[in-house]
């Protein structure tokens, strides 16, 4: 008897694994903390970077232009969980995760 599940092959499910994001990839000279963060995360020595955070689904949900060396980024508006902070600056391209808690 047939559940309507197709024919019963075998199907194969193909995981990338990619290691998570560590705070070293941004480097020595840029500091992020607190992290976890609840409220705010501070940014130092990322003055002329444009800070990005992307959701765990890519979807963009901050980004300004860092004007200082300390720098504040307000998490108080985004959902529990991890979030990949991006910085550029012509053609240089730091990440980091942040997570956030409630």
């Amino acid at each position: 008897a047939s559940n309507g599940c197709g024919d019963g092959g075998a199907y194969v499910l193909a995981v990338e694994y990619a290691p998570e994001t560590s705070i070293d990839e941004l480097g020595a000279d840029i500091g992020l903390y607190p992290n976890p963060a609840v409220n705010s995360v501070q940014l130092t020595g990322a003055a002329e970077y444009r800070a990005s955070l992307y959701d765990i689904n890519g979807k963009l949900v901050y980004s300004s232009f860092v004007d200082s060396n300390e720098f504040t980024i307000d998490v108080t508006g985004l959902a529990e969980g991890y979030y990949t902070l991006k910085l550029q600056k012509e053609n240089e391209v730091k990440t980091g995760k942040i997570n956030v808690i409630r």
